[in-house]
């Protein structure tokens, strides 16, 4: 069982991955206003699984588990080794996440 510490470690953990997860959907919002104003989709790139990891916070297993399962979208082969993600698919799965409580009070 895990002490007071620990658990409060923890939560203020959570809490922080929901604020990244806040400003990045800002961050993208604002992507793509500035490319409806000069008719550029930003979201038009490929994204390594390192990019996926740091975009979404998740471990590489649990980014493919989540794959697996069919709870986040899967990645295009783009090479005889190589994988990637639509920008715009990781983006679409990071806004159908539920809010965090802090937007939702």
């Amino acid at each position: 069982m895990k002490n007071t510490s620990e658990l409060q470690a923890i939560a203020s953990n959570i809490s922080r991955l929901q604020e990244l997860i806040d400003d990045y959907r800002e961050e993208m919002k604002a992507a793509y206003e500035i490319a409806a104003s000069r008719d550029v989709t930003p979201l038009d790139q490929l994204l390594s699984v390192a990019d996926v990891r740091e975009l979404t916070t998740l471990s590489r297993a649990s980014i493919y588990r989540k794959v697996a399962d069919g709870t986040m979208p899967a990645p295009h082969k783009i090479g005889k080794a190589r994988i990637a993600w639509k920008a715009s698919a990781i983006n679409e799965w990071l806004n159908g996440l539920p809010q965090s409580h802090s937007q939702a009070a």
